[in-house]
């Protein structure tokens, strides 16, 4: 039983690769591409990502509460075949409308493998459990550094409904291993616990809770929007980098939130388990980072350095450690379970909103068209890292209001 475990967290742990390969490859690394091909304006684009978004965030809500009746290779084993299907059919989509439904099968899918490998980890090996989610954090992340250079590289030699397609067939190969090892495992006991909503709503009434989570998820939404919808079109089209050093900026910026990840929790921990400072800190740096964009666009300041404020912002969103144990510290044991639903819920919801909102901000102000590729101006940019800033500045103040809820 023990040996088809490890298939299962090992399969568990290459569906969080992939996850995380298809939330940051869509549009961002082919925005111009998908422009191009389908004829669209930006706002038809972004809401690709939107499309995943939006269902992936509502989902966690779901999943986090059927984890606990059904386990999580289970819950997994229904997520992963929305998964596959939706990574296999959109390289195949020659229109926006089957493009926006096979990135909401994507989404579900998605939705259900980070809580579930969570709960799978904590449930077979719980004194090992921090070493082997850094590790599952680490290979999950890799995935986001793939949908960068690598993939833009490949692109370069193949038709990207060619690569994508292979990466289709290659989930669903892992899915087919999946779903051969766990059939054949015993079914465990059922659960006759009803279904309740409560421990959300226990959750949502804490204020201390509504005050990191202002913090939390309009910080990541943002840096979520950056990495996977606009920062590479931002840095080609005002900042003048190529797409292959666009996509290598867009891959340190993953490179640079998994290392962040792991080690804010490791400086945390050093600090005595205090939690404030990073909050703080980061989100006051966000602040800063979103602020200096906006004087350049306004000042029409054009530099590829501007890119190390893309990487500032990295590590304001790079605390999950921090965050979760902060989540868990201000809630009781029983909410414990639902907390990280709760947190990636708003947190991607957010991702869904800014990406909409992002596209409807470009389209402003008329952009530029060069062989068929709409080129947008500082105008464009300026509203939305303007708006960024002001969304930043009001989780300062928010998480400020917050006590110290780490102990000694």
């Amino acid at each position: 039983m023990k040996y088809r475990h490890i298939i299962l967290l090992i399969a568990g742990t290459i569906f969080y690769f992939l996850v995380n390969f298809q939330r940051t490859v869509i549009p961002g690394a082919i925005f111009n591409e998908l422009q191009s091909g389908l004829g669209s304006n930006a706002g038809y684009i972004t809401a690709l990502g939107s499309a995943f978004m939006y269902i992936y965030a509502t989902c966690q809500l779901v999943t986090g509460l059927f984890v606990d009746r059904k386990g999580g290779f289970r819950t997994i084993l229904l997520g992963g075949f929305f998964f596959a299907l939706g990574s296999l059919a959109f390289p195949f989509c020659k229109s926006l409308w089957p493009m926006y439904l096979s990135r909401a099968f994507t989404g579900l899918g998605a939705s259900c493998v980070y809580l579930s490998m969570i709960k799978e980890l904590t449930r077979l090996y719980p004194k090992k459990f921090t070493v082997l989610f850094g590790i599952f954090m680490c290979v999950g992340y890799a995935g986001s550094i793939t949908a960068g250079r690598p993939f833009v590289g490949a692109i370069n030699q193949f038709p990207w409904r060619s690569v994508l397609g292979s990466i289709g067939l290659l989930t669903v190969a892992v899915y087919i291993a999946y779903s051969a090892t766990i059939i054949s495992m015993p079914k465990p006991e059922k659960k006759t616990t009803p279904w309740s909503f409560k421990p959300l709503l226990m959750v949502y009434c804490n204020p201390k809770n509504r005050m990191l989570a202002s913090f939390t998820c309009f910080n990541w939404g943002l840096y979520y929007t950056l990495l996977t919808v606009i920062g590479k079109k931002y840095l080609e089209d005002y900042c003048k980098m190529s797409t292959i050093d666009a996509t290598w900026v867009i891959t340190i910026m993953g490179a640079l939130s998994a290392g962040f990840n792991c080690l804010s929790g490791i400086l945390s921990h050093a600090l005595g388990n205090r939690r404030r400072p990073f909050l703080i800190g980061g989100a006051s740096l966000a602040t800063v980072s979103y602020l200096l964009m906006s004087i350049a666009l306004a000042f029409k300041f054009q530099s590829p350095f501007l890119c190390v404020l893309f990487f500032l912002v990295t590590l304001t969103a790079s605390q999950s450690p921090v965050q979760v144990a902060a989540m868990h510290e201000l809630n009781t044991p029983e909410t414990g379970g639902v907390t990280v639903a709760v947190l990636n819920f708003t947190s991607y919801l957010m991702v869904a909103l800014f990406s909409n909102l992002c596209g409807m901000l470009l389209e402003c102000f008329p952009p530029t068209v060069v062989d068929d590729i709409k080129i947008y101006g500082a105008n464009s940019y300026l509203l939305f890292f303007a708006f960024a800033t002001l969304v930043s500045l009001f989780g300062l103040i928010r998480v400020r209001l917050l006590p110290e809820c780490g102990k000694a």
